[in-house]
């Protein structure tokens, strides 16, 4: 569903979760409720628990990124990695480059953490650590950065 702020689309999907648990017997368990935003899906879980007199929040109202976030942990194992990752936003990963640089004993003015964050997500985001040879012309250190950044 797609509508404008304030128009009412909590409410209609609320009303939809619950006309299908009561009227066509689904679990709310086997429902799946995807939004944009945390506010929005904890508002949905709140109305849902409330309409239908539930003693815990359905698993499978949430945010795009949880949902994400679920699914690579259930799959993390199958894809060679641990479940215990952890999701970095861009504050977390600009301090951890930080963190790197100081380490390194590098200055943060040749080594912008910004830009440094803008190469590692080009990097991860086209799975070509090739990016690493073209700026490491201008950054010598980088291929350092990035593995310890890893």
């Amino acid at each position: 569903m797609l509508a404008g702020a304030g128009s009412g689309k909590t409410r209609v999907i609320t009303q939809k979760i619950v006309y299908m648990v009561e009227n066509l017997s689904i679990p709310v368990n086997r429902i799946l409720a995807i939004t944009f935003t945390n506010k929005a899906a904890q508002e949905m879980k709140e109305r849902v628990v409330e309409a239908l007199h539930l003693d815990h929040q359905p698993q499978w109202i949430t945010t795009f990124h949880s949902l994400s976030a679920k699914i690579l942990r259930i799959e993390a194992e199958n894809l060679g990695y641990s479940r215990d990752f952890v999701v970095y936003d861009e504050e977390d990963s600009k301090k951890l480059i930080k963190d790197v640089l100081k380490e390194m004993n590098l200055d943060s003015e040749s080594y912008k953490p910004e830009k440094i964050r803008n190469v590692i997500s080009q990097i991860k985001q086209n799975l070509d650590e090739s990016v690493l040879d073209f700026y490491a012309f201008t950054m010598p250190h980088l291929p350092k950065i990035y593995e310890n950044y890893n």
